[in-house]
C-alpha cells in the first residue's frame, strides 16, 4: 500500500476534506476509528484519487466525530472514506496493510453507537442524560464490586444494573461492536497498544471500558492462539466469511498466510467452507482443536 488516505477533522457537512499521501515513516499522526457498520442512505465524499460512496455510516455522525476530535488530532482514517471499496485492487492493499493502518495510529478510538442516528436508530430509545447517568451507575458498581481492581468477570453481579435501559443499552452496542472480526483486530491492538479510547457519540461520554471489564464480559486482552484462536474465528461476527482470516491471523503464527489468501481471491461462502479451510491452513494442534469443535457442534453444519 503505497498511500494512505486520511480525513481531515476540519470537515465540513458540505465539504468533506481528505489526503492521500506516501505510507511511510513521514505520514502524520491520526486517530484510526474502530466501529461496526450500519445502514443508511447512500452518500458520497470527494477524496484527491477516488468517490467513495458510503451506506454504512450516516454523514451526519461522521461530521460529529470530526468536530469531537478536531482540537486534538488533525487527521482520522475511517475505513468507509479511507478504502475505495469500489476498487477491488484498492481493497486488496488494504486488507494486507488493516494491521499497520492500526498500529500506525496515534490512539485508537472505539465508536460502538456509530452505527446508528436519527433514521436508523437503535431499538432503545435514549435522551443523552439517561446515557450519562447509566455510565456512572455503572462505574460507581464496578467500584463497589472491585475496589482493589480485581475485575474477574461475575455475570450475574450486575443483574440489578440490567433493569436500566441506559445500561442495557451500552452493553448491547459494545457487545455488539466487540463481536466483530475486524473489531477483535483494532480493540487487540488498540487495548495491547495502551492506545485505545471508547466514546458513545450519542452522549458524547468516554466509557472506561478496562475498569468495567466485568460488566461487559469481555477479555480485552484475549485472543489468538490454541483454543482461544479456532473459537475466535468459529463464533466471532463478520459479512464475509473470509474476512474473519484476514483480521485475525495477522496476530497469530498464521500472519504470513494473508496476502497469500488475499492474492488468491479464496471465497468461503459459509461455516463449513470455513472450517474445512482452517483445516487445510492450520498446524495438526489447531486441527485438533478445530475437530473437536466441529464434533461438539453436530459435523460440518454451514
Amino acid at each position: 500500500m503505497s498511500e494512505i488516505v486520511l480525513l481531515e477533522t476540519e470537515s465540513e457537512f458540505d465539504n468533506i476534506k481528505c489526503i492521500s499521501i506516501p505510507f511511510d515513516d513521514s505520514v502524520p499522526e491520526y486517530y484510526a476509528i474502530s466501529y461496526r457498520w450500519g445502514v443508511h442512505p447512500e452518500w458520497k465524499a470527494q477524496t484527491p484519487n477516488y468517490t467513495a460512496s458510503i451506506t454504512s455510516v450516516s454523514q451526519g455522525n461522521l461530521i460529529k466525530l470530526c468536530k469531537l476530535y478536531r482540537s486534538k488530532i488533525r487527521y482520522l482514517w475511517i475505513d468507509v472514506i479511507c478504502i475505495n471499496q469500489a476498487d477491488k485492487f484498492h481493497r486488496k492493499m488494504a486488507i494486507k496493510n488493516m494491521d499497520n493502518i492500526y498500529r500506525r495510529a496515534k490512539r485508537i478510538v472505539a465508536v460502538p453507537d456509530l452505527c446508528y442516528c436519527d433514521q436508523n436508530p437503535h431499538p432503545i430509545r435514549l435522551v443523552k442524560e439517561e446515557i450519562l447517568c447509566a455510565v456512572k451507575d455503572i462505574w460507581s458498581r464496578q467500584m463497589e464490586l472491585f475496589p482493589y481492581g480485581y475485575r474477574k468477570y461475575l455475570g450475574d453481579d450486575h443483574e440489578d444494573l440490567l433493569s436500566s435501559k441506559g445500561a442495557i443499552f451500552i452493553y448491547q452496542i459494545v457487545q455488539d461492536w466487540a463481536s466483530r472480526c475486524w473489531v477483535i483486530s483494532e480493540r487487540t491492538i488498540g487495548v495491547n497498544g495502551k492506545k485505545m479510547d471508547m466514546i458513545i457519540i450519542s452522549a458524547n461520554v468516554d466509557i472506561p471500558y478496562l475498569l468495567c471489564e466485568s460488566f461487559f464480559g469481555i477479555d480485552w486482552y484475549g485472543i489468538v492462539f490454541g483454543r482461544d484462536l479456532i473459537t475466535t474465528i468459529i463464533y466471532c461476527k463478520s459479512t464475509k466469511y473470509i474476512d474473519r482470516l484476514f483480521a485475525i491471523f495477522p496476530h497469530t503464527i498464521y500472519k504470513d498466510l494473508v496476502p497469500k489468501l488475499v492474492d488468491e481471491n479464496r471465497t468461503i461462502d459459509n461455516m463449513t467452507d470455513l472450517k474445512k479451510t482452517l483445516l487445510d491452513i492450520v498446524d495438526c494442534h489447531d486441527k485438533l482443536t478445530l475437530l473437536y469443535i466441529v464434533v461438539a457442534d453436530g459435523g460440518y453444519q454451514p
